[in-house]
């Protein structure tokens, strides 16, 4: 039961997988050769943001696993460019229900 009364329980989106279910071609991690797969046709890959959320946050789901404060440091920063128009001039402040694109 969560402890905050006002967070709300995060669902998967199409693109994520259980932490610890990374599969061949489900991404950088599940992949033996490290290559990131190409976007499944027809698949909205995008992530809602949910109370409590931040770009450093959505970053290191999207790494999967347990990735390296470099790695977030460097995907979090893409994930701003590619969603500036959505969020405005501060990464600091996304909003609930927010629809953010992954980074190409």
């Amino acid at each position: 039961m969560p402890t905050n009364p006002t967070a709300l329980p995060r669902l998967p989106t199409a693109a994520a997988q259980p932490s610890g279910s990374a599969q061949p071609g489900s991404g950088k991690r599940g992949n033996p050769d490290g290559r990131s797969p190409d976007k499944p046709p027809g698949r909205d890959r995008a992530v809602v943001v949910v109370p409590g959320d931040t770009l450093w946050d959505i970053a290191a789901r999207e790494l999967g696993g347990e990735p390296r404060n470099r790695e977030i440091a460097e995907r979090w920063p893409r994930w701003y460019a590619s969603n500036r128009a959505v969020i405005g001039a501060d990464p600091d402040l996304i909003l609930p229900g927010q629809r953010l694109s992954p980074p190409d």
